[in-house]
């Protein structure tokens, strides 16, 4: 009998590893995935400021930016690269952050199954995913330096009242635990 029970455990113990293993991979995944859906909303807002007419009022610019952030990101990607305002630099950025987007979101899982039970598979899932995050990162600090330049170049931007804004914001989110 006690043969049978250390051998059970034994036969656990890779169950505990896995599951470990799972529970890593899976925040990784979350806090990537995060930092994308951060930056897909940035890019949407700039892809408004670039073409919306302020002229047109609040409501309308409103409801623009809420077609625009209901499209595919990769919609947005096009929309910014066809209208030239991410420069050499940023545009294959975003291309190649677009293909890892959509390999993490669609495909991940299937390639990556082996990930759950073998550390080389492991290290190579978890630096792809965090290079994924660390990519949106950056460009979500991009995105915002273009949208500060096209404010100030239009003569929008109010420093006081980006701050206001990012203020309150921080206190709607804590408050909504």
């Amino acid at each position: 009998m006690h043969s049978r029970s250390r051998g059970t455990l034994f036969r656990m113990e890779p169950n505990f590893q896995s599951a470990a293993r799972l529970d890593a991979i899976t925040q990784r995944i979350g806090y990537a995935i995060w930092q994308l859906q951060v930056l897909e909303g940035v890019s949407a807002t700039y892809a408004v400021m670039i073409t919306f007419d302020p002229r047109d009022g609040d409501k309308a610019g409103t409801a623009a930016l809420e077609r625009a952030k209901g499209k595919p990101f990769g919609a947005t990607v096009t929309a910014l690269a066809n209208a030239k305002v991410l420069g050499p630099s940023l545009e294959p950025r975003f291309k190649r952050l677009l293909a890892e987007r959509n390999w993490l979101v669609h495909r991940s899982r299937d390639d990556s199954r082996n990930a759950v039970w073998h550390d080389s598979a492991m290290a190579k899932l978890l630096g792809r995913v965090e290079a994924i995050a660390n990519e949106a990162a950056g460009l979500i600090r991009a995105v915002g330096d273009l949208v500060e330049q096209n404010a100030k170049a239009r003569g929008t931007y109010d420093r006081a009242r980006v701050d206001d804004i990012a203020a309150a914001l921080l206190e709607q989110w804590r408050a909504e635990d």
